[in-house]
């Protein structure tokens, strides 16, 4: 009845430790950037806020209870861990994988045993520090909404603007058909608010950077300003800008290619050439040892 009471145990422990995540999870997506009808303060500069906030923020996750959601998601994913850590130690988790792991030929499985004995603490350290994860997950994919938004939106000011609007103009009706829910129309949405507040332009773009803080719109931000101060085309300057991101796409995109070889050598080596082995060699490996058998056996 002991392992059938360890399966059990370890099951509950699993349930609960998934619906925490989830709770915690929900606590941080709570947190989001109010919807667009919802004409709110626009959020402070990232470098006006303490480093929890300013990471927050440019996650997305803002609001007034953003830092103590954050904190309780934290604080729940690190009593859970402690208690999955705990049941795995009561259960002697540790010693059943190395026990199996100790059947590998070979001596392989020795090279993880230490790993599978401090499976209790890698477990406590994963499942506390989810909260981090997901919000460092929610940044990467705010950036990449972002960088492939952002030359879309240039060609179009670009192309109003070429057709008489002004940046307010433009951007007004670019955002009038883009999807309130993409990261990038709320930041200019929030730009928009600052404008609308009596905030200089100069201003309002830096405060733009500082809550995206992304290259593309650093240089962006920097050649707008630019051309405000020297009073130059605003058409071209988004034009030109637009161009150069679709070319350093196109860069990106070639030098990931590029790589792609060398990263697949790894799981090409681990996985495909041991059954490709298996499969060519394993018929002849079988034909030898039963012709030195029969050899043997004729021999005595």
């Amino acid at each position: 009845m002991e392992p059938f009471l360890r399966v059990i145990l370890g099951g509950v422990g699993l349930i609960a430790v998934l619906l925490g995540m989830r709770h915690a999870a929900r606590l941080l997506t709570r947190e989001r950037l109010a919807q667009p009808g919802d004409f709110q303060e626009a959020p402070r500069r990232a470098d006006e806020q303490s480093g929890l906030s300013a990471w927050l923020l440019r996650a997305g996750l803002r609001g007034p209870n953003a830092i103590r959601r954050f904190l309780i998601a934290l604080g729940l994913c690190v009593v859970l861990g402690a208690c999955v850590g705990l049941l795995l130690s009561h259960l002697d988790a540790g010693q059943m994988l190395a026990l199996w792991t100790a059947d590998v030929p070979g001596g392989f499985g020795d090279v993880f045993v230490p790993m599978l004995m401090a499976s209790p603490w890698l477990a406590f350290v994963f499942v506390a520090c989810m909260p981090w994860l997901w919000v460092r997950r929610a940044r990467r994919r705010r950036v990449e909404s972002i960088e492939r938004d952002l030359p879309v939106v240039l060609e179009l000011l670009a192309t109003l603007g070429e057709a008489g609007f002004g940046l307010d103009a433009g951007l007004r009706r670019v955002l009038e058909v883009q999807d309130a829910r993409r990261p990038l129309a709320q930041e200019l949405r929030h730009f928009q608010q600052d404008a609308l507040a009596g905030i200089p332009r100069t201003t309002a773009l830096r405060r733009l950077s500082s809550r995206i803080e992304l290259t593309s719109v650093s240089i962006l931000v920097s050649a707008l300003l630019q051309a405000e101060q020297v009073g130059a085309a605003l058409a071209e300057t988004l034009r030109s800008q637009a161009q150069d991101l679709w070319s350093r796409r196109r860069e990106d995109a070639l030098t990931r290619a590029q790589a792609l070889p060398a990263k697949l050598a790894f799981p090409l080596v681990l996985c495909f050439l041991p059954a490709l082995f298996v499969i060519t060699l394993g018929p002849i490996l079988v034909e030898f040892v039963q012709l030195a058998e029969s050899v043997s056996g004729r021999a005595t």
